[in-house]
């Protein structure tokens, strides 16, 4: 990494180039000389840093990445156990009660969720680090973030920059990627769900939701009449 950056030299004006041509060349320049040039812009001028020292990114392992990945899988495939014993509650409230009791071994209840999920999330990070790779923009491999206490079983994931963005257009091309990648597995799964899910009336709850309803029928029944007759008086 850069340490204690010092400011060189600046200047400012305006481009006669495109900012992407002229940062190129500028990046060439300074590289050999290990000096790291910064365009920006303000009040209608370009301005340029140059910088001392570069950032220099070392090899990092995949060892927590791994970890991380196995332990997120954990996690929402418990999650996904748990969501699948709670729809058997809708139709055996029993048989949900039993498998309630050790879901560790009912498990692989929870791939369809777990799959589901992981494509999309893994398929999201990875499409920032491939557009980060292909600018030659330094990152680290995704870090997932499990959390099986949640209403999800992750907290999502993230990748981390290792050195800064070159221009704007970079940083659009590799935010955009990961929405875009996403996408790609996130709508044919919710066209399979939709497809797969049982349809039908909303039917009613216990005994005593439908004694509750009624009393609110018959609280507002009369109260709809007066003002009925009012309207009409």
């Amino acid at each position: 990494m850069m340490h204690e950056p010092e400011l060189l030299v600046r200047f400012d004006g305006r481009l006669t180039v495109e900012s992407e041509a002229a940062y190129a060349t500028l990046e060439a320049t300074c590289k050999p000389l290990d000096m790291t040039p910064v365009l920006r812009e303000a009040a209608g001028k370009h301005l340029i840093y140059i910088v001392n020292g570069r950032a220099k990114p070392g090899q990092r392992g995949w060892t927590w990445n791994l970890i991380l990945f196995i332990a997120t899988l954990i996690s929402v495939l418990y999650v996904g156990t748990l969501m699948a014993i709670n729809e058997i509650g809708f139709e055996n409230p029993f048989r949900a009660m039993v498998l309630a009791q050790d879901p560790w071994s009912e498990i692989w209840r929870g791939i369809p969720y777990a799959a589901s999920i992981l494509l999309i999330l893994g398929a999201h990070e990875l499409g920032h680090y491939f557009a980060a790779r292909r600018r030659h923009v330094a990152v680290t491999l995704p870090y997932f973030l499990p959390f099986p206490w949640g209403m999800f079983g992750t907290f999502g994931a993230f990748i981390q920059l290792r050195e800064p963005m070159r221009n704007r257009k970079v940083l659009f091309e590799i935010g955009a990627a990961g929405p875009l990648a996403g996408l790609i597995f996130a709508v044919p799964i919710l066209l399979i769900g939709l497809a797969t899910s049982p349809t039908g009336p909303i039917p009613f709850g216990p005994e005593s939701d439908r004694r509750q309803l009624a009393a609110v029928r018959r609280v507002e029944a009369p109260d709809l009449r007066r003002m009925a007759a009012q309207r009409a008086s």
